[in-house]
């Protein structure tokens, strides 16, 4: 998988599809993260996206992050860079702005393929206050966002914007907002327990990247 990630990772690159190319390496980088080569793409891929947006946030984010992948920044120096994002991107109009889709989309990045590399399992999210259906399929160590929730489908949590909100900032959690009514579990619960332990979201330094 890491060598097939590699390779069209490569050839994304080649054709300038710099978003694509990092997301490939990524998966590379998850499984080694040590693959130089891999690390390289992602960060000239990143150097691309950094020089070609006109968003200074954006722009600072994209640099930053090809100079971790490069190894040209200190552990204490990302730490506190990462709490200073975080700020800007998690300021409260920021996180108003995430939709579903975006909210799940991160949960993709965030799949731990030795954890998932059994399991074939799919959770769907529901968004009442939005009308919004999607689903988040695990399948041998990958992750796919799907919209709308397919036929069949006996794992299923539904949830306000709102509360989504919260999970962004880590006011909320599932758990807590499950015992609380926040968020409506159907299904399993040991089920829906193994589906979750497929991510990895611990809070580290630019973790997004390097998993």
């Amino acid at each position: 998988m890491a060598q097939a990630a590699f390779y069209y990772a490569g050839n994304a690159y080649l054709k300038g599809d710099y978003q694509w190319a990092a997301e490939l390496a990524g998966y590379a980088i998850r499984v080694d993260h040590e693959d130089k080569l891999a690390r390289e793409i992602k960060a000239r891929s990143f150097r691309k996206l950094g020089y070609a947006s006109m968003n200074i946030n954006w722009r600072n984010w994209y640099l930053m992050s090809a100079m971790e992948l490069e190894g040209k920044l200190d552990g204490d120096g990302i730490r506190q860079r990462s709490m200073e994002m975080r700020k800007v991107f998690l300021s409260p109009d920021m996180v108003r702005s995430f939709t579903p889709q975006s909210f799940l989309q991160n949960w993709v990045t965030r799949i731990d393929p030795e954890k998932a590399a059994e399991v074939e399992l799919t959770l769907g999210f529901s968004f009442p206050d939005l009308d919004e259906q999607w689903a988040l399929e695990v399948r041998r160590g990958v992750a796919q966002l799907h919209r709308d929730i397919p036929e069949g489908t006996g794992l299923r949590l539904s949830m306000d914007k709102r509360f989504m909100e919260t999970l962004l900032t880590g006011e909320g959690v599932l758990v807590k907002g499950a015992l609380l009514g926040d968020v409506k579990v159907d299904g399993n619960l040991l089920e829906i327990r193994r589906f979750l332990s497929c991510f990895d979201f611990a809070d580290e330094a630019f973790g997004l990247m390097l998993r």
